[in-house]
Formats: C-alpha cells, sequence, structure tokens
C-alpha cells in the first residue's frame, strides 16, 4: 500500500497544515512524542481517519520510529521528521511538516491525560454511531465491541502519576537492601537478581510447551506466599484447580498420590507453609481491565499472569497481542505496586536447546523485551530431561547480569524448580 493511500496527502491550504488549529490533536502527537505507551495505546484504538493529513504522516512516523527501537520510551523529533519528510515533495510543506512536529512538542501536556481524553472523545463519537444505527434497525456489533474496547482502554489510561522531591533514603531501602526486596525460589534466582525484585517491577518467563514453565511459576509463588506476601494468579490456558493442587504440592512436597492418602494433614500443613496467601482467578481468555480490577481487589504483593499471549487487547492478534499485554501488565504493575511475572511462549527454535536467548522468545523482534525489567528464560534438551534439569537464562536482566545462564533441578510431581 502507498503512503499517499494509508496516510492521505496533505493539501495545499495552509491551515490545514497548522497544528495551532488543532489543539486537541497536537496534544494528542505530543503524548506520543513523549511517550511510547501514549503512542502504542492511542495506536490501538484510533483509526487513521481520525487524524488530520498532516498529523496522519506524523503519526507515521511515530509508527517507524517505535518499531525499529523496542527500547525506545520516547521518540527524537528530528528523527520523526526524517522518516517521513521524504514523502513530501516541496519544500513548503516540509517546513511545515517540520513546524507541526514542533509545535506538538513543546506543549506541556500529560500523555496519560491526553490519551485518555482522545479515548474519551472516541467513545462517544462511537456511542453515537451505535445508538444511530440501533435507532433505525441495523447491525451494530462492531460498534459494540469498539465501545466496550474504548472502556476498558480508558480505564487502562487513566494512571496515576507520582513525582517525588527530597524524598528520604530510609524511604527508598526496598530499592537497594537486598533484606527488603522480594525474594523467589530458587535462591540462585535471587543471586542473579541483586537480591530480587521490587514492587513495580516485571518480569517475563518464557519456555516451550512442557519445558516446565508452570512448575517455575509455581515455585516462585509457594516461595512468596511462604514468606507471607500476597499473590494473585491468573489462569487463562488450563484449568486453575490443576494450578492449585501444583501449588499444594510443591508447599507441601507431597506429589498427588501422597496427599490422596492424607489430604487434611496435606491441607494443614499448606496452610502453615502459606497456602491461604494465594488467590487464584481464571479468566477467559481476559483483558487487562479485567486483571487491573482483581489487582485492586486483592491488592496483592506479586501478580502471576499465565499467559499473555491468550488476553484479549483490542483487535490485535499474535506478537502484536503479546507486546500489549504485556505492556498493559506492566503498567498495571507500577501503578497498583506489585511485582508482575507473565508466562511468554518461545518459538520452535527453542526446541531441543538449553541456552535460550532473546531470539527464541515468541515476539522478541517487537516490543515485547521492552515491556520487562526481567525475561528469564527456561531451557531443556534430551539430556537435561533425562537427568531430571533445565537450564535458566536471564536473557534480560536491568537488576544484574544479562545472559547469565545456570542450571537447576526439576521434580515434575511436586512442581518444584531447586538448586542443584
Amino acid at each position: 500500500m502507498q503512503f499517499e493511500e494509508k496516510y492521505g496527502i496533505i493539501g495545499a491550504v495552509d491551515k490545514e497544515l497548522n497544528m495551532e488549529n488543532n489543539i486537541p490533536e497536537s496534544e494528542l502527537l505530543c503524548a506520543g512524542l513523549k511517550s511510547r505507551d501514549a503512542w502504542a495505546l492511542a495506536s490501538d484504538l484510533l483509526e487513521v481517519d481520525d487524524y488530520s493529513p498532516i498529523a496522519r504522516r506524523i503519526w507515521s512516523g511515530l509508527d517507524t520510529y517505535y518499531q525499529r527501537d523496542p527500547e525506545a520510551t520516547k521518540a527524537e523529533p528530528k528523527t520523526v521528521y526524517q522518516l517521513v519528510v521524504d514523502t513530501l515533495s516541496t519544500k513548503a510543506h516540509k517546513e511545515q511538516l517540520w513546524d507541526a512536529i514542533q509545535f506538538a512538542y513543546g506543549l506541556e501536556v500529560s500523555p496519560q491525560n491526553v490519551v485518555g481524553l482522545a479515548l474519551d472523545l472516541r467513545r462517544q463519537a462511537v456511542a453515537f454511531s451505535l445508538a444511530e444505527k440501533l435507532l433505525n434497525g441495523e447491525r451494530a456489533d462492531e460498534d459494540l465491541e469498539l465501545y466496550q474496547r474504548l472502556i476498558e482502554a480508558e480505564d487502562l489510561a487513566d494512571a496515576t502519576t507520582e513525582a517525588y522531591q527530597g524524598i528520604d533514603l530510609s524511604e527508598l531501602l526496598e530499592v537497594i537492601d537486598p533484606d527488603k526486596k522480594i525474594k523467589f525460589a530458587p535462591n540462585s534466582l535471587n543471586d542473579r537478581l541483586n537480591g530480587g525484585l521490587v514492587k513495580g517491577d516485571s518480569m517475563i518467563v518464557g519456555g516451550r510447551p512442557n519445558s516446565g514453565k508452570s512448575a517455575l511459576c509455581v515455585t516462585m509463588m509457594a516461595s512468596c506466599a511462604y514468606r507471607g506476601l500476597k499473590v494473585l494468579y491468573i489462569g487463562n490456558e488450563e484449568p486453575v484447580k490443576k494450578t492449585i493442587i501444583r501449588t499444594i504440592s510443591c508447599l507441601t512436597g507431597k506429589t498427588s498420590a501422597q496427599m490422596l492418602q492424607d489430604t487434611e494433614g496435606t491441607m494443614k500443613l499448606a496452610m502453615e507453609r502459606g497456602y491461604g496467601n494465594i488467590v487464584y482467578a481464571h479468566l477467559s481468555p481476559g483483558t487487562p481491565q479485567e486483571i487491573k480490577s482483581l489487582v485492586r481487589q486483592h491488592k496483592p504483593d506479586v501478580l502471576v499472569v499465565d499467559q499473555l499471549l491468550n488476553l484479549r487487547v483490542g483487535k490485535t492478534e499474535g506478537v502484536e497481542r503479546m507486546e500489549q499485554s504485556a505492556r498493559a501488565i506492566r503498567t498495571i504493575g507500577g501503578e497498583l505496586g506489585c511485582v508482575t511475572i507473565s508466562v511468554s511462549q518461545v518459538g520452535e527454535s527453542g526446541d531441543n536447546k538449553l541456552r535460550l536467548g532473546m531470539s527464541d522468545l515468541y515476539g522478541s523482534k517487537t516490543g515485547l523485551q521492552g515491556a520487562a525489567d526481567v525475561i528469564l528464560l527456561l531451557g531443556n534438551d534430551n539430556t537435561y530431561e533425562a537427568s531430571h534439569s533445565r537450564m535458566l537464562n536471564l536473557a534480560k536482566n536491568k537488576t544484574g547480569l544479562t545472559g547469565e545462564a545456570w542450571a537447576v533441578k526439576i521434580d515434575e510431581f511436586k512442581s518444584r524448580i531447586y538448586d542443584e
């Protein structure tokens, strides 16, 4: 598809190019320039036709900018300009494009508030269209679905912003003091996370099907619950009751057969070891808004989402859906103050492979890697499988060394990952 066909051609009427004539649109562009999250949310929910011709071009430059640099949290105005300026033929239009970018970038706006306003305006427009179709007896399924998605996204955009000045060091100890960080099992993981994670940190756990991802997540959940931390587990793939059984087995060290022999004793031991600190929920398939509501209700220290690919985020599919989901979960953790652990998939390149890398992670060529502080991958091959072992690799680690891999043991019958 040609650029002009997708984004439109800038007209010759100067006032159409003057962004000062459309302040709300300029504020939205400002939000996209200054915040990757604002760009992503607006891109998912606003249509190309919602923008004026010049804004379409600027937004296309933002699309290219963020897609090329998954780590970028904001855009550089000059680079955005250079990405689209060659689509213009006259010097006057090129100058007007640069003026529009400068004007938008110079505005003082809150990305969260501007995107929320844009979503609200779009929702009102869709509501009007929906009502009109219903009054005329027309089908309105698509409008109804879009209206629901806008409501969901609007709540996610309503994030609070914290500002600090002269804060006392005693209030920051959880960030630097290993004793105050949230720790996980196996203990070898904490050593490589500089003592653990702090609330607001996000981790993605990846591995091939049946590699032990569930056992790893259950082990981390159980260890947190044992220490008295509250855990919220949200599953959308297999029945949650299976995960509950695995957790009880991990906490008590009993196999399913052993639990059947002494159900009362098993439950007593599980409760003593923190079983009551875990809340389980099943979503089918679930949305970030539903997850956010559960986090607000239960106020966990640790949130586990199993898994990203199954969540519903707008009309996105595949790797794009996974990226949007990871970003949304990270936002929830940061806003509501909990560590988030999200489960992802590793592609076929990870089959029978011990040391998994970022390139093996499904969706790694998009912004998925930018949506986590830690990416922990679980590798396996025939030799390790025979010896009940796995290899962990920190493909991304903002807390310490990246790329460090080490061996651990797995007890499939007790859903435990432990140090050798």
